[in-house]
């Protein structure tokens, strides 16, 4: 493949991508996958509290 083949192909592959995650977006969250990520993000600020790291310094 040449440079802008590839250029192109990567372009591509990331509007492709761009549209998934719109499309996912649109969609609504079940219950299930709201408690899912609520877990998720309090595990995530614990064990972030345990290390010492904060948002400003990520």
């Amino acid at each position: 493949m040449t440079m802008s083949k590839l250029n192109e192909h990567h372009l591509s592959d990331i509007e492709a991508k761009k549209r998934s995650i719109a499309s996912w977006q649109r969609q609504p969250l079940s219950l299930e996958r709201l408690i899912q990520f609520k877990c998720l993000r309090e595990q995530r600020i614990a064990r972030e509290s345990k290390l010492g790291l904060s948002d400003n310094l990520l």
